[in-house]
């Protein structure tokens, strides 16, 4: 895809390994928090994938036109 990691999000359900990897990374590392565990300020985190569009939507620095409706 050509993307640099500043444009790609990364979804995950831990917390550690996958928000906190990605961002390390350089990604967008956003928690899927489906249990409601919280305790994370440190990360973006939703609580289930219906979230996820409204998130990237908001998300401008993705630099594309609102695909969600």
């Amino acid at each position: 895809l050509a993307l640099e990691p500043q444009e790609v999000a990364y979804v995950g359900d831990e917390p550690d390994i996958d928000a906190s990897g990605a961002v390390a990374a350089g990604l967008t590392g956003i928690w899927l928090d489906r249990q409601g565990r919280g305790g994370r300020p440190d990360l973006v985190t939703i609580t289930g994938l219906d979230q996820l569009p409204g998130l990237l939507a908001g998300q401008t620095r993705f630099g594309a036109p609102d695909t969600f409706g």
